[in-house]
């Protein structure tokens, strides 16, 4: 074999390379670079976010002036104009298949800082990291993007849930929607299917603004939940639209409220000897003297029971 071959090899495989690099779409200059719109999305859905914080806009003033005052910050932070940020916007929702590993690392990098910062705020907080019988059993990831383009315009979930529901437990999905629009409506829709035995229970929920959307459903007392599915759903829009829709999803929640039933109280001690019986002036009996209760004129009252009426 010739001393050259090996060369060769080394050479056909740079080459390779090469081609492979160069074939690769890359973006045009005029447009902001994927890794500066990557760090653009993660501030720009902060600012939205603290936005919805009720101290900062007491601070700042309205909803949508605080937004615009926030965002303004963003863009200004990284030195880019409102019309880059739109055209670049528009840019990358027409390649779909190029913007959604973005926003795949701007959900990923949004939810390890809701980690370090910990639950949010209000409503959404106070179960984001709940257990027991009450418990957030969303296992899933809890930021997304959705785009109303196939395939990328739903998201579909399933729960097994033999282990996680007793008879009777009430469940609520919860999640903020965040509508990014230059143009167009705000039509999304949740649904989830509730599986027992013998039974689907069905629900649904338009999406139709930004904020909080909630869809919950309560198990009667002799039944239990085998499992739940379900989607969200953004519809379809024509292909020749070229204003940019986007709807981004966070803070998923599904939680489960395990309901006392009366088997599931204590039972009342049954020893006479380890109980105290009550006054009827909320404190307990004193020295174990034993009374019973005895009526006169003066109304009810307690007296030592071997005190006989003289």
């Amino acid at each position: 074999m010739s001393r050259r071959a090996p060369l060769l090899v080394v050479l056909s495989l740079v080459l390779m390379v090469v081609l492979v690099a160069a074939c690769k779409p890359s973006t045009p200059k005029k447009y902001i670079q994927p890794k500066k719109m990557e760090d653009i999305l993660v501030d720009y859905h902060l600012a939205r976010a603290m936005a919805d914080v009720s101290s900062v806009r007491d601070e700042l003033g309205s909803h949508d002036y605080t937004q615009t005052l926030l965002i303004e910050s963003v863009l200004k932070k990284h030195k880019v104009t409102k019309a880059q940020f739109d055209s670049s916007l528009v840019y990358y929702y027409t390649r779909a298949d190029r913007f959604k590993p973005i926003y795949d690392r701007v959900a990923e990098r949004l939810e390890e800082k809701a980690l370090m910062l910990g639950a949010s705020e209000g409503e959404m907080g106070k179960y984001a990291n709940a257990k027991g019988d009450t418990a957030n059993i969303w296992a899933d990831r809890s930021q997304m993007l959705l785009l109303p383009r196939p395939p990328y315009n739903h998201t579909d979930f399933e729960i097994a849930g033999d282990s996680l529901f007793k008879e009777g437990d009430k469940v609520l999905f919860q999640f903020m929607a965040d509508y990014m629009l230059q143009a167009g409506s705000r039509d999304a829709i949740l649904y989830m299917a509730f599986h027992m035995n013998d039974t689907t229970i069905a629900r649904s929920q338009r999406i139709n603004s930004s904020g909080i959307t909630k869809l919950e459903y309560q198990s009667m007392n002799n039944q239990q939940i085998k499992s739940i599915d379900g989607y969200i759903l953004f519809p379809e829009e024509d292909s020749k639209v070229t204003t940019a829709r986007l709807l981004f999803i966070k803070n998923i929640q599904l939680i489960r409220f395990h309901t006392k039933h009366d088997n599931d109280k204590p039972a009342t001690p049954t020893n006479a000897q380890n109980s105290v019986p009550p006054t009827g002036i909320g404190e307990p009996l004193k020295n174990d003297t034993r009374h019973r209760r005895i009526e006169d004129e003066r109304g009810d009252k307690l007296v030592p029971i071997d005190q006989r009426d003289r």
